[in-house]
């Protein structure tokens, strides 16, 4: 049987607190659609059936949903027979009138979304988000209400935007039939009004919409050296970051340790993750984008979780659906991305050939996305390592006897280890049969497997 993941969840059997496994409806009418399997052990992925009868069974399920599942979620029942048992797979399909939200929870407390393979209560931000995605619509595609009334420009405010726009452009000439295709103005009787995307790239008046840049001696926040605001529009923002980021990186070099070696990040690095951190953020959200840079890394943390159902898994490997359409656009015609999807591989190729590690990004949090360029050179770091290699089996030995399992987070804190060492024991212990890795994406954990003596 597969592990569980965003898309798959299995109950050894249904739940009585009807709740517990409704917000897996929920969830996956919410996201990316998915299938809750009841029979299977959910930790040991063991077929153990189900004992009431098809029909039964079927009508409670389906008496549940309805009673409980606003609007009414897209499900199916189908039976299988896995090695002479009886399993029942609820499928849902992914809705088309979200938010979906169980009944007596309300709206707010009851619209989860699906987490890897975990179930989480929507933010208010994801909350906002979900409801515009049944319109096909985008936060950033939205007309700008000013005093109560959409705001209307003028044919001179939009040619001054374009000529900025062009002068600026790499890719190709942007025309007002380009605005409106990207839905940055929109037209009625002959007059133009502005989108919120307009307005992100050109006045900017949204409070929430600016990025803190902060340089700390050391690798915490204990001893903060400067920080900056940067406001003003998108564009304006992403050129003006660039530079004070290099400033601060390059500068501020004579307090980090790491620099006994002289390199440089790959500017394409710095530009693509700065660039993803704007385009991809979700702008309901109230917190700005952070840019943190300590004694050994850099840190972009963007507000909103992966869009619309992707995994971490997806974006590694090229996947990419966009969040804000039209802000894209404009960035890709001023060349500060490229194609879609490119951006996270492109930056892995350009510090594997500068000797360093790959982007480290957790998507763990539903807040967030945080992106992580570590200062150290490979070469260094993995003499370091080899100079304080842990025994796999020691780790083993250690936890054994007072865990049922670990998570690679645990293990870096507990024994003091790199992203890399913690990696390479947990796969050493899976070579081994010693650990078996569960879930997925942010819920994954190893199972220590205890042998009967």
């Amino acid at each position: 049987m597969k592990e569980e993941n965003n898309k798959l969840e299995y109950k050894i059997s249904l739940p009585t607190d009807n709740s517990k496994w409704l917000k897996s409806i929920v969830s996956f009418s919410n996201t990316s659609g998915g299938e809750l399997v009841i029979g299977v052990d959910d930790k040991t992925k063991e077929i153990v059936g189900i004992d009431e009868s098809r029909s039964e069974l079927e009508t409670k399920i389906m008496d549940a949903i309805y009673n409980n599942i606003l609007p009414k979620p897209i499900v199916d029942i189908v039976f299988m027979n896995i090695e002479d048992k009886d399993i029942l797979i609820i499928q849902v399909s992914r809705g088309n009138e979200t938010p979906y939200f169980i009944k007596n929870k309300g709206i707010v407390e009851g619209t989860y979304v699906r987490f890897g393979s975990t179930d989480r209560v929507a933010t208010d931000a994801q909350l906002e988000e979900i409801k515009l995605s049944s319109k096909r619509e985008s936060y950033t595609n939205l007309e700008f209400y000013e005093n109560n009334k959409m705001k209307l420009i003028s044919i001179d405010e939009i040619n001054t935007f374009l000529t900025y726009l062009n002068k600026n452009n790499i890719e190709r000439t942007i025309t007002i039939n380009k605005l409106l295709e990207w839905k940055l103005i929109k037209s009625n009787f002959n007059k133009y009004y502005a989108t919120n995307g307009y307005m992100l790239l050109t006045d900017n008046p949204f409070n929430n919409s600016y990025i803190k840049i902060g340089l700390f001696n050391g690798n915490d926040k204990s001893n903060l050296i400067s920080n900056e605001t940067i406001t003003g529009s998108l564009i304006e923002q992403y050129e003006k970051s660039l530079i004070i980021i290099n400033e601060m990186l390059y500068k501020g070099y004579s307090f980090k340790k790491i620099r006994k070696k002289e390199f440089m990040i790959p500017e394409v690095v710095i530009r693509e993750v700065l660039a993803n951190s704007i385009v991809h953020r979700n702008y309901f959200d109230n917190h700005p984008i952070r840019v943190e840079i300590y004694s050994d890394r850099i840190e972009f943390y963007s507000p909103g979780s992966l869009y619309d159902g992707l995994q971490l898994e997806d974006i590694l490997s090229g996947l990419s659906k966009l969040r804000n359409v039209n802000i894209a656009e404009v960035f890709h015609s001023l060349g500060y991305i490229e194609k879609w999807g490119s951006g996270i591989q492109r930056s892995n190729n350009a510090l594997v050939s500068a000797n360093m590690n790959k982007l480290n990004i957790d998507a763990e949090s539903i807040h967030g996305i945080t992106v992580t360029i570590f200062f150290e050179i490979l070469d260094d770091k993995i003499e370091n390592e080899e100079k304080e290699k842990i025994n796999a089996l020691d780790v083993f030995d250690f936890y054994k006897p007072i865990a049922d399992n670990i998570t690679r987070k645990k293990l870096e804190k507990d024994f003091n280890l790199t992203l890399r060492q913690a990696r390479s024991i947990l796969e050493e212990l899976q070579t081994k049969n010693l650990i078996a890795m569960r879930g997925s994406g942010p819920s994954t954990y190893y199972e220590i497997i205890k042998k009967e003596k």
